[in-house]
């Protein structure tokens, strides 16, 4: 892939300080960028942000989204309800020709990045974007590289270990000693939202949900359906800095959320032709399976978690654990079940 650029995670920490008390250059030129060498040939890619208040340090990572070595990245972000700093922020990138402004009509939630692949074309590559979370300026290039990789026609996701700042310790994220797959993102999530690239392929696949109301995280909802009809492309390398320590829920959930994300799945894309019959038949044993056959689940091998530890301990969960009621939700009217995959 070429060499890479240094990524010192202290030196991203001071960048994140710097951001944070406004004397970050982004902020005093209004997110000038600067002069590195970038490739000459590449496709775009397309950057999908949904902001909040809560965000801290967005002139520093719009200023490392579009800083990337790959030559054309786009950004589109949707603001729900910022104030204060990020409002100010957000306006002192209004006038850069690679950021789309868009405002939303209603509060942010987990998985609202989703509905901004609806803005995408086909054939872009998408990249997925968390709040306050810097970008290594090879990140787009190295993503692309494994996407490349990828069969044709078959959709595809790449992701990465991120580091995360918390306290006076920087550490990274977990590196996933196993493989990725459908019965692995049933029941644990690997990619981390901020690290997910996804080829055309894979984008058009999650744009036929749309904002499904059972999905957990985009990063989760993507791996889920990325596993179930493509492949996944874990990178052990941090392509991101995290400003604050990555939420748990990104990596696991009780069993409620597992089974209303199964059920969503289904609900969207059960009847798709080319869900292999495995798959269909696995992840109706979360949404639809009766008590006894959930709790069987804990002696199949195809449900499994990356760690030993980890996947004893959802074992027990799914034996001796409290599952939710056997309803369903009826297909939306994006899904599959509705009209043609």
């Amino acid at each position: 892939m070429g060499s890479l650029v240094p990524f010192s995670p202290l030196a991203a920490r001071a960048r994140l300080r710097l951001a944070k008390s406004s004397r970050c250059p982004s902020a005093r030129a209004g997110g000038a960028r600067s002069g590195r060498r970038r490739p000459t040939r590449g496709g775009p890619v397309v950057v999908l942000m949904a902001v909040s208040d809560r965000t801290r340090f967005l002139d520093a990572q719009v200023a490392s989204i579009l800083d990337q070595t790959w030559p054309a990245v786009r950004l589109v972000i949707r603001d729900h309800g910022a104030m204060g700093e990020t409002r100010r922020a957000l306006d002192r990138w209004r006038g850069d020709p690679n950021v789309l402004l868009l405002r939303a009509g209603g509060p942010r939630t987990a998985t609202s990045v989703l509905d901004l692949l609806g803005l995408v074309g086909e054939g872009e590559i998408v990249a997925l974007a968390d709040e306050d979370a810097l970008w290594h300026p090879n990140k787009v290039t190295r993503a692309v590289s494994s996407l490349d990789d990828a069969p044709n026609n078959i959709p595809a996701l790449y992701c990465a270990r991120a580091f995360e700042v918390g306290g006076a310790a920087t550490e990274m994220t977990p590196a996933w000693a196993g493989r990725p797959g459908f019965g692995n993102a049933l029941v644990e999530n690997i990619a981390l939202g901020s690290t997910v690239v996804l080829n055309a392929d894979a984008a058009a696949r999650l744009r036929q949900a749309g904002t499904p109301a059972g999905a957990i995280s985009p990063g989760w909802w993507s791996y889920l359906v990325t596993s179930a009809f493509g492949v996944v492309a874990f990178d052990d390398w941090a392509s991101v800095l995290l400003g604050a320590p990555a939420d748990a829920t990104f990596k696991t959930a009780a069993l409620p959320d597992i089974v209303a994300q199964a059920r969503s799945f289904l609900a969207h894309y059960g009847e798709a032709p080319s869900l292999r019959e495995a798959h269909r038949r696995l992840a109706s044993g979360f949404a639809r399976g009766s008590d006894i056959e959930r709790r069987a689940l804990a002696f199949d091998t195809r449900v499994y978690r990356q760690s030993a530890l980890d996947d004893a301990r959802l074992r027990v969960r799914m034996l001796m654990g409290s599952w939710p009621a056997m309803d369903e939700p009826k297909p939306g009217p994006g899904s599959v079940s509705a009209r043609a995959a």
